[in-house]
């Protein structure tokens, strides 16, 4: 049985080291060679699932909460707050989502030229 030692310094070569030293392509394609189009690795050290393959990800996407459970580094938590639409879960954040992605249609990004246009205008009537 390795110590905590053993097993910190075993993750740092099979996990850790690889990743920067062979580049994102080589870490991958050996990857995908060795365990297929969906495998567990770790990168930076943190547990991370790849997946290639439109198959493979629309089964992710559309069974989120079944299968995958998202999680964001804490800064990121930081920085967005705990209540904002990365943090949030199942019908809250499908909700929030709806909501949020409704400011960004076309008819409604459309109507932000005007409110964007002439403050710019004046500024740059003024600063020239």
């Amino acid at each position: 049985m390795l110590s905590l030692y053993g097993s910190c310094i075993l993750q740092l070569f099979l996990y850790i080291l690889p990743f920067p030293i062979q580049g994102y392509s080589k870490f991958t394609d050996k990857r995908i060679q060795q365990y297929g189009r969906l495998f567990k690795t770790h990168i930076f050290g943190r547990p991370t699932i790849r997946i290639w393959g439109a198959e493979n990800i629309r089964k992710v996407l559309m069974g989120e909460m079944d299968f995958v459970e998202s999680s964001w580094p804490t800064s990121t938590t930081k920085l967005l707050g705990s209540q904002g639409l990365t943090q949030s879960q199942g019908d809250y954040h499908a909700s929030m989502r709806r909501h949020i992605m409704a400011a960004f249609t076309g008819p409604a990004l459309s109507g932000y030229i005007p409110l964007i246009r002439d403050p710019v205008q004046v500024r740059l009537i003024i600063h020239l």
